[in-house]
């Protein structure tokens, strides 16, 4: 994954997130959208670079842990 795509899905989740906070949708709209439209893109763009098996650029997406 080049940087220009990295860039590309930091500033998709960052709008997911801006859209999130603006239409105050409720916890299981924001699960719900976050299950069926960011999860099936982290897991075919990032989980395979960024994982246990992997931490490509010390970035983590399968655990909360540092």
């Amino acid at each position: 994954m080049n940087y220009r795509s990295v860039l590309l899905v930091a500033v998709s989740l960052f709008g997911i997130v801006v859209c999130g906070l603006r239409t105050q949708a409720s916890d299981k709209e924001q699960a719900e959208f976050f299950e069926s439209s960011v999860r099936p893109l982290l897991a075919d763009k990032c989980w395979k670079c960024h994982s246990s098996s992997r931490q490509s650029g010390m970035l983590r997406l399968d655990s909360l842990q540092h």
